[in-house]
């Protein structure tokens, strides 16, 4: 979906790139959306057979799985609101998740006794951690590296790269891919042949 965006994105900012592109892409990534419907069954069955017991699938879709999701966010959050400018310090969420959780306000949560070492939402665990400040920085370069977007003209092979980058911010909503390495090193390479490519376009 955030694909889709992207594509109505470029429609109506990139004028250069044609319609029948444009439209390709879409349909593409609609062919992908149905392929993964349709494959869902298999995937899940094959999961199921895994050591863990749970799927990636269910984890998200259940309540349980939401439901913990939004205690860690209201746990990252009031961690923020202790130091809201300089944060706890880089990686102590888990420390401060765990000494959190054992005010009266999360007795009866789910996993109540488990300790999360992320608050799977990048936005929520940067401000933790690092607050205003440090989230700042960190977004801010972000911007600043993807600031040649906003000057060149994109070609169709930054939009692929552009849609990899969204898959992986979406993602970073929800969980926590950036903190694993084979992740970090594809979204480290993706952003690099974007800026590379855009600065030549601009040069």
């Amino acid at each position: 979906l955030a694909i889709i965006l992207l594509l109505l994105i470029a429609h109506i900012w990139q004028k250069q790139l044609s319609k029948t592109l444009l439209k390709t892409v879409g349909i593409t990534v609609l062919l992908v959306l149905a392929f993964q419907a349709i494959t869902l069954p298999t995937i899940t069955t094959l999961q199921d057979w895994s050591s863990t017991g749970t799927t990636s699938i269910s984890r998200l879709s259940s309540s349980e799985g939401m439901t913990i999701r939004l205690v860690e966010w209201y746990k990252a959050w009031l961690i923020f609101l202790e130091q809201p400018w300089v944060g706890s310090g880089w990686g102590s969420y888990n420390y401060e998740s765990f000494v959190i959780s054992l005010d009266a306000r999360f007795i009866d949560t789910p996993y109540s006794s488990a300790v999360f070492s992320n608050t799977h939402n990048i936005i929520l665990n940067l401000l933790a951690e690092l607050g205003v400040l440090g989230t700042f920085i960190v977004l801010g370069g972000f911007t600043w590296t993807l600031s040649p977007l906003f000057k060149a003209q994109w070609q169709p092979i930054t939009i692929v790269a552009i849609s990899l980058v969204i898959v992986s911010t979406v993602h970073s909503m929800l969980e926590f891919p950036l903190w694993y390495l084979n992740f970090f090193i594809v979204f480290t390479i993706i952003i690099t042949f974007v800026c590379l490519s855009l600065q030549a376009e601009v040069s």
